[in-house]
């Protein structure tokens, strides 16, 4: 191994958090997944409105759902990387406060290319701010409760998600479409600043606690140290099925956030409990981040992540071909909240075990980006399934194989989690 390389993976010794500040620096970090989820979904739960002001054609509505979508893409690979080499405290404040800002841009949108492109640079933060969160959290504390510690606080996400439609359900007709993007762009500035203050600064990617660089090779982001980053030391067989695992869950889950209202009126349910379904479903993923994480530390990752597959399977499968009364389909949206997304976060919260400090925000950085190829895809599959004539069932059922190749691909973490440098 070459001296940069052996100095990429060097761990500074990091002094402890008092209690007090830790506590303080979780919650920020809980809050700025929060808004992250939020901003995810807002575009979604306001666009009836938005349509009209803009007389947005199909296509068009779907390249402004693609916009931030892209956005994350990039942002996710570019900012995972450069926070090995910057720190993840500036890059996950420069993150939040760049979303925050163009999301307000987005608020104040006079025509559709402007509003194509704040949607873009809002998903360009968004997907900075992602794979930073996570390794911080990983970072801060004991490594026996890191998955617990990281499921908890990205368990923000799904909860903002809910958040967003909970306030547009709320503001019914009477809410401005605009007002969904002043709130998720006013709070990010507030809890950027509160972030300048809390977290500790450092050079590189141990600085959540205060630790120094070693080095300008500690954190270099481009050409050979990207793919030493991902495959160097043994890592590229956990990183491959990283990346499937993270894809093809995504696949399912954005399939079921996006198209599931739609399908559950196609299979005779009203609107409005087709609406409260997915509020129900996204808010069983936050529950599942928490609970499954919590599982997880306490009874091993095989055991665990068996279940969740196995129930999702089983909950789709459910919800496509035999709940057919309200409460029923209440019970089963939650299920494959909690089960689907519960999965899902705990993979976010494995994935830094699968690295070293030093290329953390590379490594999962990466994986998150390749996810959100799974989360566009996703999406065009209930499309093409519908448009091939198709009903809403066959479009369910067609989750059933990537939930299957989602399940195999985090089932073969099982060992690389137990080898990484956790």
């Amino acid at each position: 191994m070459t001296d940069d390389r052996q100095a990429m993976l060097a761990t500074p010794p990091r002094p402890a958090l008092p209690a007090r500040r830790a506590m303080i620096i979780y919650a920020l970090c809980f809050a700025a997944a929060l808004v992250e989820g939020y901003d995810l979904q807002s575009a979604g739960v306001v666009a009836p409105k938005f349509v009209p002001d803009f007389d947005l054609s199909p296509t068009e509505l779907g390249w402004v759902f693609s916009a931030s979508t892209i956005g994350l893409f990039f942002g996710a690979a570019i900012g995972g990387t450069i926070s090995d080499r910057l720190g993840r405290p500036l890059v996950l404040i420069t993150s939040i406060l760049l979303f925050g800002l163009f999301s307000i841009l987005t608020a104040l949108a006079p025509d559709t290319g402007w509003f194509l492109a704040a949607r873009f640079l809002t998903g360009l933060g968004l997907g900075g701010a992602m794979p930073n969160l996570i390794a911080l959290a990983a970072e801060m504390g004991p490594a026996e409760t890191r998955v617990t510690r990281v499921a908890m606080i990205t368990a923000g996400m799904p909860f903002g998600a809910s958040l967003a439609g909970f306030i547009a359900w709320m503001g019914s007709a009477d809410l401005d479409w605009r007002t969904i993007f002043w709130i998720g762009g006013t709070v990010p500035l507030l809890l950027g600043v509160a972030l300048m203050v809390y977290l500790p600064s450092g050079s590189r990617a141990g600085s959540a606690a205060g630790a120094a660089g070693t080095g300008a090779a500690a954190g270099q982001a481009s050409g050979r140290n990207i793919l030493f980053a991902l495959a160097g030391e043994g890592r590229a067989v956990a990183t491959l099925l990283l990346w499937a695992a993270f894809f093809f869950t995504l696949i399912v889950l954005y399939l079921i956030f996006n198209w599931l209202p739609s399908l559950l009126v196609g299979r005779g349910f009203t609107l409005s409990d087709a609406t409260l379904g997915a509020m129900i479903c996204t808010l069983g993923g936050g529950i599942g981040a928490i609970v499954l994480g919590r599982l997880v530390t306490r009874f091993g990752w095989r055991k665990i992540m068996f279940i969740a597959y196995l129930g999702l399977g089983v909950a789709i499968y459910l919800m496509a071909t035999v709940v057919a009364h309200v409460p029923a389909m209440l019970i089963t949206a939650f299920l494959i909240g909690l089960l689907g997304a519960g999965a899902q976060y705990v993979l976010y919260a494995l994935s830094p075990t699968l690295y070293p400090d030093a290329v953390r925000g590379t490594g999962v950085g990466w994986g998150i980006a390749v996810g959100r190829l799974g989360s566009i895809i996703g999406p065009m599959i209930a499309a093409m399934v519908l448009a091939a004539g198709h009903g809403p069932s066959s479009a369910m059922l067609a989750m059933l194989p990537f939930v299957a190749l989602g399940f195999l691909a985090a089932f073969g973490l099982n060992t690389r989690v137990a080898q990484g440098p956790a």
